[in-house]
């Protein structure tokens, strides 16, 4: 299996994480089932109640306000939203069409 751009910056993102966390080991692991094609799915479809997807510039679209609405829309784990810059968040969303 090929992984999409937007999953290999996912992944890029927790291998980054890991290590600046001092967790070579597990970023190691990573870093693997990045180039073998594997990724788990964290990501669900918006429901009903969800919010509405902000700009990806301009007003409302700061860093803060994309954080929100990934924890919202999403399953990704938490300590990756925070550590994602605001262009690789949109990107994971936009990978899965949140």
């Amino acid at each position: 299996m090929t992984l999409t751009t937007e999953q290999q910056i996912e992944m890029n993102v927790k291998m980054r994480k890991l290590r600046s966390e001092g967790k070579p080991e597990e970023a190691e692991k990573v870093r693997i089932a990045t180039e073998e094609g594997r990724v788990s799915e964290e990501i669900v479809e918006i429901d009903a109640d969800s919010p509405d997807r902000p700009p990806t510039n301009g007003p409302g679209s700061s860093l803060a306000t994309w954080q929100e609405y990934a924890t919202a829309v999403s399953k990704l784990d938490p300590e990756i939203i925070e550590s994602a810059n605001r262009e690789d968040l949109v990107s994971m969303l936009e990978a899965y069409e949140l």
